[in-house]
């Protein structure tokens, strides 16, 4: 199955700026993100949890891979992240988008609403 996005390439940026900075956030599409807010929209569930600072590239595509047919994914303005708590010695991963003021909006007005639905 052939996938829209190069998950190699994806994968090294964001254990790259991981190890550099701590965490990372990259857009699956390469597009900017200067222009608009953004808002992490990965449900819990579907935050991946790794013990330590150690995210190889292999583990981010592994995560890719498990949540490519997410609506996160499929998404044009998807995003990959990760993060370390050294409080906790944990590395979480997940997804999300980069949307508008509106969606923000949505979510404030209603917060019982996942922003993410459109």
């Amino acid at each position: 199955m052939s996938s829209k996005y190069n998950w190699k390439v994806i994968s090294h940026q964001v254990t790259k700026m991981h190890t550099e900075l701590g965490g990372s956030l990259v857009m699956l599409s390469g597009s900017s993100t200067s222009d608009r807010p953004l808002v992490n929209t990965s449900p819990e569930e579907q935050i991946g949890e790794l013990v330590g600072n150690k995210l190889t590239p292999k583990s981010v595509r592994r995560f890719l891979w498990t949540n490519r047919k997410s609506r996160q994914v499929q998404r044009p303005n998807a995003i990959v992240w990760s993060w370390y708590d050294p409080e906790e010695d944990k590395t979480f991963i997940g997804l999300g988008a980069v949307v508008g003021q509106r969606q923000i909006l949505r979510g404030l007005i209603n917060p019982d609403r996942v922003i993410s639905d459109g």
